[in-house]
């Protein structure tokens, strides 16, 4: 079963996240206020950031808990430390997801941007 679950307010040409079967796939998330507003702060733009992950998660069914790869883009290779503190500050129990951390040009303004892939657990724990 394939289905296309939530799509962000300001309607773009994708959706937030999808799933097939018990796999979901979040596009791309950064750290926008619902009226399209960006702070400033590296880590407000992280915890904005993954407030919209969860949201996106939680349209297709899925949860932190459920999360087995991320990738992490970021503009400024020195917020890496302050990124590793406050990832860990989200994904706190073993076994931790894979995740890719990139350093790249973003959106102007967007100093934080995540995707994730998460396997809905169906009781299997191979």
């Amino acid at each position: 079963m394939t289905s296309d679950i939530s799509r962000p307010a300001y309607d773009p040409p994708y959706s937030a996240s999808r799933r097939v079967g018990n796999i979901v796939w979040t596009s791309g998330v950064a750290g926008y206020y619902a009226d399209r507003r960006l702070d400033e702060s590296f880590e407000e733009q992280v915890h904005v950031t993954f407030t919209n992950l969860l949201a996106a998660l939680s349209g297709s069914g899925a949860t932190l808990k459920d999360v087995v790869s991320v990738e992490v883009f970021i503009v400024r290779s020195d917020d890496y430390d302050q990124m590793n503190a406050l990832y860990r500050s989200y994904f706190v129990e073993d076994p931790l997801p894979v995740r890719t951390t990139v350093t790249v040009g973003l959106r102007p303004g967007v100093l934080f941007e995540m995707n994730a892939v998460a396997a809905i657990d169906d009781g299997d724990t191979k």
